[in-house]
């Protein structure tokens, strides 16, 4: 009795660019199981299609029931407010408000132990070594460590005034102001929050026209600080470390690389048309990135387990960027098991 009901939940404790992550870890493996061992979430639903549902919950697969939580839990994301809409399909109006809120919880609890684990490897390294070399990264995967971070500064934790940084890559021809430029989205997201030195930060210039000249200039910076202390990372769907896509030769200084449609897909979302999303980008070299003593690479969401099982397992090859890590000396990866269910028992 009663049907299905649809519930649009707004999430009040997730704003801009962290309520995006939680929204992509709602329909993940990792949600699905924890929901379902906390609330037996399966008992819970209901509808013409699945009128069987405690047969669904003690027999079906993990990949049947994985299907089922996607059809009945589906989050979007509005980046204009930083809203995540939850629909939940239920038996009942109050069932649906209770998953969906509970659904969130869970989905911004796992997104905070991943940041907070990525932040506390980057913060051991600025307390032991405050005038250390950090090579940090854009994209979603390390917003959440950075908050961590500015919340630790803030709280008297930290002290960035030593620290110099080295980031990995910008797009040609953003200038620093433009506000999809990684410029800018180091200064929003960690920059202009903690007591660095504006001298001390080292980002590829976008603007330079001359390609060679800034991938040499960019190098003679990495080379005089001997490398990076810690490197972050994050992985492209394709296996990409910084922009160093998929290739025939692993390209070991800095380059000016022609994005692939995988890695221009990927990013999209973050402008208002495809045609906006720059086709090129300074990114360092393989051999910059291995230059550094620790690497630490975040890895999130089942959309992201090929390209870990490969780097990981796989075979050392250009066509996998990522999987050159296998020969670093102090490689470390920080993963959900939804990143991490490609890769063998």
């Amino acid at each position: 009795a009663g049907g299905l009901a649809a519930l649009l939940l707004p999430s009040g404790a997730s704003v801009g660019a962290d309520a995006r992550i939680v929204a992509e870890y709602i329909q993940s493996p990792d949600i699905m199981e924890a929901i379902d061992e906390e609330m037996g979430i399966f008992l819970h639903f209901s509808s013409r299609e699945h009128d069987s549902i405690s047969r669904l919950a003690a027999d079906a697969t993990r990949d049947e029931r994985l299907s089922y939580w996607r059809w009945a839990v589906k989050p979007s994301f509005d980046p204009e407010t930083g809203i995540i809409a939850l629909s939940v399909k239920a038996y009942d109006p109050a069932t649906a408000k209770n998953l969906a809120e509970a659904v969130l919880a869970k989905s911004e609890a796992l997104v905070n132990a991943m940041s907070r684990r990525a932040a506390a490897v980057i913060a051991a390294q600025v307390v032991s070594k405050p005038e250390c070399v950090l090579g940090l990264a854009t994209g979603s995967s390390p917003i959440g460590a950075y908050k961590k971070l500015i919340q630790w500064y803030q709280a008297g934790a930290l002290d960035f005034s030593a620290c110099s940084t080295l980031n990995l890559d910008e797009y040609v021809g953003l200038t620093p102001d433009n506000d999809q430029s990684y410029a800018y989205f180091m200064r929003q997201n960690l920059f202009d929050h903690i007591n660095i030195k504006p001298e001390n930060l080292n980002i590829p210039d976008g603007t330079n026209p001359d390609a060679a000249g800034e991938c040499a200039r960019y190098d003679g910076v990495i080379e005089a600080f001997g490398g990076a202390d810690l490197q972050l990372l994050g992985i492209g769907r394709n296996g990409h470390i910084g922009f160093n896509e998929p290739g025939s030769v692993f390209v070991r200084g800095t380059n000016c690389v022609q994005l692939t449609q995988s890695t221009i897909d990927a990013n999209k979302r973050f402008f208002a048309r495809e045609e906006d999303v720059p086709r090129k980008a300074y990114t360092m070299g393989i051999g910059g990135i291995m230059m550094a003593r620790r690497v630490v690479l975040v890895a999130c969401g089942e959309d992201k387990a090929e390209a870990v099982a490969k780097t990981v397992s796989g075979p050392i090859t250009p066509e996998v960027p990522a999987s050159i890590l296998q020969l670093h000396r102090d490689f470390v990866l920080i993963a959900d098991e939804a990143a991490l269910s490609q890769l063998e028992k």
